[in-house]
């Protein structure tokens, strides 16, 4: 970039941005020494003259200035430099009565020489606006140091959705025909920056649907990569309205991640407008189903589900009452249902029989228990309300293997967020998942139970502790996930004007939107350090 030199005396400059002064006097007859220059100068000047590009500026301490190609460091009692990122400069004139430089119309104690070499010369006043380092100096003279534009980071834009459909009120019960359009500017997930086709789209979820940011349910024509995300017809957009953060169902994935379960649901935070009308900051996740890169068992397996509130045919709830209905598959026989809910029966008679703890008798000749383990780790670190076996909660059983906890769903209402546990237990410390399932609850137990093992609880700990260091990663992965949305949470809180309001079955009501990020913050560092230092006390 061709940098800029232009004379105080023609322009008399009052100029934008801020800086900080240096004080030198010299009297203009050039057999009086010449005033001392600040440390720094020289070196800035080398940098100026060689076409160096500013980059930043560090005031800790000895000031810093960084170039492309170099850095130059001054010590505090030479050049001072004012950071007029946010504020406006000093106005720069020449007093002409006695030719000395003013800032702000007060003498600067800078005489002016007008024929000074740059190498002779000193700084009446220094500043930096966002884009350049600014010098002026006594000889009239601005060194301009500009700034690369292109060397700026980014600022991420969050994908957008639009959708359009025929009109039709969009109900849970059948599907509306429409088109969805997918923009990617930044092809921060896709190779194109914009996608177009045809799908179908109804309502989903059950008491989030009662909610006025309706979730939804989209079924494209065909199976289709969206935002770099494998290719499916099926997919979920989570409106996430009663959890303020915006955050929770993504690091819960980011936690089931890190725990491994056989299958963690891919998610992008999307903005969504629906009918050309604005519905805010939403969660575009793979919906939960049998497929090879999602639920990936056989035909004949059985894909099922921990759901109090039934809504499939075949369902039944256990003699501990644990609700189990089968998701797929939907034309099971009544010879194999019969076969599954036997499984299921036997299983929790040896749990709770006199030998579950024998490796053959007992509950392990049933079970997957690494997956069991894992499953438990993400809800009790969440204290996810659902996951004490009555709710979200998603099982395989394979022809020839056991049942397997094969992944997590649903945790708007996890981390803080939900405020009837029983005897107030909402906050970040006490057992939730462990000890649920007592007589005195709703005898629930299978973890209950498993919890009674010395060997389990060995498996608990050893797991735990080798994901503990990478769970401790989680708060960066949620300010990072925050940053990304931009200003998409001022316009969510603009449409849904709900930061100030107890929405059901909120905890905290917290007023903004960064101390909403700030409670969750806090709620999943408390929990994660109270089960560190309780699981090794079991």
């Amino acid at each position: 970039m061709k940098v800029r030199l232009h004379r105080f005396l023609k322009t008399c400059l009052a100029v934008l941005a801020a800086g900080l002064v240096f004080v030198a006097c010299r009297k203009e007859n050039d057999a009086v020494e010449l005033p001392k220059q600040p440390a720094g100068y020289q070196e800035l000047l080398a940098a100026y003259q060689a076409g160096f590009k500013y980059l930043s500026c560090d005031y800790s301490g000895t000031t810093t200035v960084r170039f492309e190609n170099g850095t130059v460091s001054i010590p505090p009692d030479g050049l001072k430099i004012q950071d007029c990122r946010s504020c406006a400069p000093r106005v720069v004139s020449l007093s002409p009565e006695n030719k000395m430089w003013c800032l702000d119309g007060i003498l600067s104690g800078v005489r002016y020489h007008e024929h000074l070499p740059d190498e002779q010369a000193t700084v009446v006043y220094a500043y930096i606006d966002p884009y350049t380092l600014h010098l002026y100096i006594s000889n009239g003279n601005v060194l301009d140091f500009p700034f690369d534009e292109s060397l700026l980071p980014r600022e991420f834009r969050m994908p957008v959705i639009r959708i359009t459909h025929s009109g039709t009120e969009i109900t849970r019960e059948a599907y509306v025909e429409g088109s969805i359009t997918i923009e990617d500017p930044d092809l921060a997930y896709s190779e194109a920056a914009s996608f177009s086709a045809s799908m179908r789209i109804k309502g989903r979820g059950k008491s989030t649907w009662s909610m006025p940011k309706k979730p939804y349910k989209i079924k494209l024509a065909e199976n289709t990569s969206l935002l770099g995300m494998p290719g499916d017809k099926d997919w979920v957009l989570l409106a996430n309205y009663a959890d303020k953060s915006l955050m929770r169902n993504n690091i819960a994935m980011e936690v089931s991640r890190i725990c491994g379960l056989k299958w963690t649901p891919q998610s992008r935070n999307v903005e969504v407008f629906l009918n050309g009308s604005y519905q805010g900051v939403y969660n575009l996740v793979e919906d939960k189903e049998v497929a090879k890169h999602k639920v990936n068992i056989g035909k004949k397996d059985c894909y099922l589900e921990m759901e109090e509130a039934f809504d499939e045919p075949l369902h039944f709830r256990t003699p501990h009452n644990v609700p189990i209905q089968v998701k797929e598959p939907k034309n099971l026989s009544e010879e194999e249902w019969e076969k599954v809910r036997t499984y299921i029966l036997d299983f929790e008679e040896a749990l709770f029989g006199p030998d579950f703890t024998d490796p053959v008798k007992g509950y392990a000749a049933w079970i997957d228990v690494e997956s069991f383990i894992d499953n438990y780790l993400v809800r009790e670190l969440s204290k996810d309300i659902d996951g004490n076996l009555r709710k979200s909660s998603f099982l395989t059983l394979k022809k020839g293997s056991k049942l397997d906890f094969y992944h997590v769903w649903d945790f708007d209402l996890a981390f803080g967020n939900a405020d009837y546990f029983p005897d107030g237990n909402n906050g970040p410390t006490g057992w939730w998942i462990k000890d649920y399932g007592s007589l005195s609850v709703r005898n629930t137990g299978w973890y209950h139970r498993l919890f009674q093992d010395p060997a389990f609880v060995r498996k608990v700990k050893d797991r735990w502790k080798a994901l503990y260091p990478e769970l401790t990663t989680v708060p960066a992965f949620l300010d990072k996930a925050v940053r990304e949305m931009g200003d998409a949470p001022a316009r969510n809180f603009k449409r849904w004007d709900i930061l100030n309001i107890y929405v059901w079955p909120n905890v905290m009501v917290t007023g903004s939107y960064d101390q909403e990020v700030a409670y969750l913050q806090s709620f999943y560092t408390r929990r994660l350090s109270w089960m560190n230092d309780s699981l090794a006390g079991l």
